[in-house]
């Protein structure tokens, strides 16, 4: 048995001191986050994020993010499980989050699963729409999805989850209705969402129209001020 199988061992042990137990999970994220994964028993990765979960805190981002490109239908579905329960601390959805945004877990969640964690789950908006980023690029999502996961999430109650509905909608085609209604939005945040948005990857001529409109009647000046910088981007973008 070699040091890494003693530790995956004394980690399973519920007998164990705690102490002992954390310093396990310890050297096993040390040996995971420095890609020395070959060299884990297979059972290392969940073994580590069972540990994480039971301990009811999130472990480093090295550790997410390497969890999150290690493939696991388990993982997947415990930290989906994790996320729709509601009942982990922050620290612990976070992680599980994160661990979902990786290419080994995103693209294997399917558009009902992620529908449900959208609406559901909105203090996790922005970090479950890079899920939904990158389930997209990973395997594409139907347009038709896209439009009904943009519509549900626009007309939340949370902020958060409207303008997390910002980044879905520029996942297709642009849609200046769309727009149109974010730009209107009773909340500052989820205009300047789609302000920033526009400016980044937005056609300029409709881009021109929709903030040219918005922006004689903003109330908030910090937004006003972005239109007018999203505006000057833009018309630096018209092809001449």
């Amino acid at each position: 048995m070699n040091i890494f199988e003693e530790a995956l061992a004394l980690l399973h042990d519920e007998q164990q001191d705690p102490v002992v137990r954390d310093a396990c999970a310890s050297l096993l994220s040390v040996a995971l986050e420095g890609g020395l994964e070959e060299r884990l028993p297979d059972q290392a990765p969940l073994a580590l994020f069972r540990w994480m979960i039971s301990t009811g805190a999130g472990r480093s981002w090295l550790l997410t993010s390497s969890l999150g490109r290690i493939r696991s239908e388990v993982i997947t579905t415990e930290a989906v499980r994790t996320l729709l329960a509601g009942m982990a601390s922050k620290e612990v959805r976070d992680a599980c989050a994160e661990i979902l945004c990786g290419g080994a877990h995103a693209p294997r969640l399917d558009d009902d699963t992620i529908q449900k964690l959208l609406v559901q789950c909105p203090e996790e908006g922005d970090r479950l729409v890079r899920v939904v980023e990158a389930a997209h690029s990973g395997r594409g999502i139907d347009q038709h999805v896209l439009l009904k996961l943009q519509g549900q999430l626009q007309r939340s109650e949370h902020v958060d989850t409207r303008v997390a509905s910002v980044s879905i909608a520029m996942l297709r085609e642009f849609d200046v209705e769309a727009f149109k209604l974010f730009l209107g939005d009773p909340h500052e945040l989820v205009r300047a969402e789609a302000v920033k948005s526009i400016s980044k990857r937005g056609p300029p001529g409709s881009g021109i129209r929709l903030i040219s409109a918005r922006v004689v009647v903003e109330p908030v000046v910090w937004v006003k001020a972005e239109m007018l910088q999203a505006l000057g981007k833009l018309v630096q973008r018209m092809p001449e």
